[in-house]
């Protein structure tokens, strides 16, 4: 018996110390990364008036290898809502080495923008990305967790006091290079530590928590943003977003999942073509000519990687776009199998509050935007380019108009698919318009005191022909 005791404490004496070896022999950067796990959102203003929000979340993916993204949406003075994420992903394993990093920006009516870096065993490549022009070059430098989170790990080591000074490796993106980036610490508070980085105008000033994640920044003495819960970030949302404006049609549009071609003529609308190039002026009022599959995209490439908005390789969404496409063996037959998969797992509910798709993948509810979100991330899953296109579709519950709402284009063997999985349709109909331009113009004229107005003046069914 005293023996067997004695071995089993030996036992638990070795497993405690094996235990604290590894703790004391687990990198700093591993702890900081974990440390920091976790979604955060942050509302943002301009002055003391909200105009958007950022959501960062930071984790291991399936494989083991951490990922920080950030998605920051905002409109400064009424202006188009602008979109900036990045994404940044490093090895599961020490040195822990940046392999991907994505960053891109859209809105404004310029063409997105993005920069991809990655590296392969030849070496390193950065592609910048302006609408459909691509520029590649070789890159030399490496990157790593340690250097991306070494302020972190600086602080948790040291718990310098006010005065201190550090610089940092940092991204820059336009650039494709790697620059020294410094910090002073403010001040040790209650919340954690505030610290400054220079910048032209007014240094930037970052609030931590004692886990050393942001509680608040104010850059320039001009934006602020602060964390919130999730409700309140987006309760500052585009305007696009769970509105109830409409435009109204001089007539009902029976059938209209079966339209092919819709003409449209607003007569009193000044400067339609800011919201829609396409729109021609001519003596009636501004013309509007839609096709059935109303395709708005062209780079494949850009609407393939995973952003904050598509977690496209979180285990859950694995296993339901493989479910979603069941035995579906032709590209085509899969992704109907997937636009009728969706549409038959969320339950619509056009009062529901926003929600992620992770979230929307749990509670299986959801308005027109849920539907084109989730159907975004299993496409993308699936290796199809794919996005979510918000415009205008028909809506006739009490008057005829045209109502805000969400889609999707899904690319198949290089040609493009507008599908509404919200009404289970493989091919968009003609009465889906998307917006191409300035979205907050289009919101503007909606709510003159005339309000836009459509007339119908042509009409073409598929089915009559």
């Amino acid at each position: 018996m005293l023996l067997r005791l004695s071995a089993g404490v030996l036992a638990l004496a070795l497993t405690l110390a094996f235990a604290d070896w590894l703790a004391q022999a687990r990198p700093a950067e591993a702890e900081r990364a974990d440390a920091l796990a976790g979604a955060y959102w942050y509302q943002l203003s301009m002055g003391s008036a909200p105009i958007g929000y950022l959501a960062t979340e930071a984790g291991r993916d399936w494989r083991g290898a951490w990922r920080f993204q950030s998605f920051m949406l905002f409109s400064v003075d009424g202006g188009a809502p602008v979109s900036i994420s990045e994404s940044l992903t490093f090895d599961p394993l020490p040195p822990y080495r940046l392999t991907r990093a994505e960053h891109w920006s859209d809105g404004s009516g310029s063409p997105t923008e993005g920069v991809v870096l990655e590296w392969s065993a030849d070496g390193g490549r950065a592609k910048f990305k302006r609408g459909d022009e691509v520029r590649e070059r070789s890159i030399d430098w490496a990157f790593s967790l340690g250097d991306y989170l070494a302020l972190e790990s600086w602080l948790a080591a040291e718990q310098p006091q006010s005065g201190a000074r550090f610089r940092v490796r940092s991204l820059d993106f336009n650039a494709a290079k790697l620059v020294n980036k410094p910090f002073r610490v403010l001040e040790r508070n209650e919340i954690g530590y505030r610290f400054a980085s220079p910048a032209p105008l007014r240094a930037t000033e970052i609030q931590l928590d004692s886990r050393y994640v942001p509680v608040a920044f104010s850059m320039s003495g001009l934006f602020s943003l602060t964390r919130v819960t999730q409700g309140e970030a987006l309760k500052v949302r585009p305007p696009l977003h769970l509105t109830n404006h409409r435009v109204a049609l001089d007539r009902r549009l029976p059938n209209h999942g079966e339209i092919e071609r819709l003409v449209l003529i607003a007569e009193d609308a000044q400067g339609l073509n800011a919201i829609w190039p396409e729109a021609r002026r001519g003596l009636g009022g501004w013309r509007l000519e839609i096709e059935a599959n109303p395709v708005t995209a062209a780079d494949s490439a850009a609407f393939l990687g995973e952003t904050l908005q598509f977690p496209v390789h979180h285990q859950q969404v694995a296993r339901l776009a493989n479910r979603g496409v069941g035995s579906a063996e032709t590209d085509e037959d899969r992704l109907a199998a997937l636009v009728a998969f969706v549409h038959a797992y969320v339950d619509y509910r056009p009062d529901a509050p926003p929600a992620s798709v992770l979230e929307t993948i749990d509670r299986r509810t959801g308005d027109c935007t849920e539907y084109a979100d989730l159907l975004t991330t299993l496409a993308r899953a699936l290796g199809w380019p794919a996005r979510t296109v918000i415009g205008l579709a028909y809506s006739g519950a009490n008057e005829p108009a045209l109502a805000f709402h969400a889609w999707n284009e899904v690319a198949l063997g290089g040609s493009w698919h507008a599908v509404d999985p919200t009404w289970n349709q493989l091919r968009a109909d003609a009465s889906h318009i998307p917006l191409r331009g300035d979205a907050t113009a289009l919101l503007r004229l909606m709510q003159g005191d005339d309000g836009l107005r459509f007339r119908v003046a042509e009409v073409r069914y598929a089915s009559r022909d």
